[in-house]
């Protein structure tokens, strides 16, 4: 994907920046039917406890499914992905995947997760599957869990304007 000033690539916001401390939050569905490529980039903010014994941090999934609204579809994708370092850095761990989620733990705030979606992989889980969302879901006992998600596509037809992604 290139960098110029997003003149090729779709980039989508799919959940607005907020606070979802205590509620399980999806966001809206990134249809990948003209993707040639895909980065959903998850950022979280400020993670804070309500209890001392809370370890757990908000767990990110990608679920992929076959209509742009909820259905009984909804399959969790098996994802790429690398975490940023802190705040200011230019640090990344190395790729890893995830199949269930990844657990950002308490001390995963004020970083970036960086999520590589397969276009052609989340066809092959089945006929009509070309949509995908990511649910974050906080830890138990968690005051503060800040987050935003964003997408950028890599169109397989390039042109002047953009083919909606959602």
């Amino acid at each position: 994907m290139g960098n110029n000033l997003v003149s090729y690539d779709n980039v989508v916001m799919l959940l607005a920046p907020q606070d979802i401390a205590g509620n399980a939050t999806a966001s809206t569905y990134l249809d990948l039917k003209t993707a040639n490529d895909c980065m959903i980039y998850v950022m979280v903010g400020g993670i804070t406890t309500a209890s001392a014994d809370q370890t757990a941090g908000p767990v990110i999934t990608i679920q992929a499914s076959t209509a742009a609204a909820s259905n009984a579809t909804e399959t969790n994708y098996e994802f790429l992905y690398r975490l940023s370092g802190a705040v200011q850095s230019n640090t990344w761990t190395a790729p890893a995947s995830a199949t269930a989620g990844v657990d950002l733990t308490v001390t995963g705030d004020n970083k970036i997760l960086a999520i590589k979606v397969d276009p052609a992989g989340v066809a092959a889980l089945g006929a009509d599957f070309r949509y995908v969302r990511v649910v974050v879901t906080p830890g138990t006992g968690g005051a503060t869990c800040l987050v935003s998600v964003m997408a950028a596509i890599d169109t397989r037809y390039k042109q002047t304007t953009f083919v909606s992604a959602t």
